[in-house]
């Protein structure tokens, strides 16, 4: 559970966007894995023929590894990054002379100054 818990966190700032992209993002980040329920997951993807693209290797960051999520927003390069203390929110600064404040937990855009 911690596995998928952790492909869905990654996988946020995609599935706000699309659900449909739900398939294709736990079989990229979850391939790398041989436990019994994450194969059998895998191959219910594999069968459902739900017309995604379903990765055949390993090719987004696993839910094991030191990314938390993926925060897209910006339009210029970042410059600077600070999580708060309480670790919920990060607020980002960018090139594009705007400070973002994201929530950490579903990798959402809350408010740019």
């Amino acid at each position: 559970m911690k596995l998928i818990q952790g492909a869905l966190r990654l996988s946020a700032h995609i599935l706000v966007k699309d659900a449909k992209q739900l398939a294709g993002q736990l079989s990229a980040r979850l391939q790398s894995f041989d436990v019994p329920e994450i194969k059998s997951l895998l191959q219910q993807i594999s069968e459902a023929q739900n017309g995604c693209l379903i990765s055949l290797t390993p090719s987004l960051s696993s839910p094991n590894g030191n990314l938390i999520c993926t925060l897209s927003g910006h339009v210029d390069s970042v410059n600077t990054v600070a999580i708060t203390p309480d670790g919920k929110f990060v607020v980002s600064g960018s090139s594009d002379h705007t400070v973002k404040k994201w929530d950490l937990n579903t990798a959402t855009e809350v408010m740019t100054f």
